[in-house]
């Protein structure tokens, strides 16, 4: 009876995540909130963007752990999609652009390379099963992000933007 009700509450948990998901896939605009970051500020045509990249990258330095580093890299990747979201609102130049996105794109590998390191324990670490499921979730938003930006860019960069979603759903 222990294990029967165990796998009813999992289902049910499954249940759950699928309404939510379901349920965040139905709006339109997909807050930094619902990405678990904050509104972007300091954006990549700025000069001082510098700083922020030297920030990252002593974060990057003192995450210890796979699933930290992976965790540390979603976090960034969420935030260069929606710094890449606002500079298209705020400028039209492709290359500036397609680089955003290209940043972006290069975080997504770097987590992707980090899952595949320890993917094989996510039946067995609660940790690992956990960021999963939050990748998964991130995934799906940043996807709405992505169609989103690709109605707001040039014809240039929407080529660009769709080469990187289809390797990004290649991979996924």
């Amino acid at each position: 009876t222990g294990v029967t009700m165990a796998q009813e509450a999992a289902n049910t948990a499954a249940v759950d995540q699928s309404v939510t998901i379901q349920a965040t896939t139905t709006d339109e605009a997909v807050t930094a909130q619902e990405l678990g970051v904050a509104e972007p500020t300091l954006l990549p045509d700025s000069k001082f963007y510098f700083l922020k990249n030297w920030q990252r990258a002593v974060q990057g330095v003192f995450t210890f752990g796979q699933v930290k580093k992976a965790e540390l890299n979603l976090k960034v990747a969420s935030e260069k999609l929606l710094e890449a979201q606002k500079l298209s609102e705020k400028t039209n130049n492709p290359a500036i652009l397609n680089k955003a996105t290209e940043l972006y794109q290069n975080k997504i590998e770097a987590v992707q390379k980090n899952i595949a390191k320890f993917k094989e324990t996510a039946t067995t670490s609660a940790a690992v099963s956990k960021f999963l499921d939050k990748f998964t979730k991130q995934q799906i938003l940043q996807e709405q992000i992505m169609d989103k930006l690709a109605s707001q860019v040039p014809t240039s960069t929407l080529e660009k933007i769709q080469q990187n979603r289809e390797r990004q759903l290649e991979q996924f």
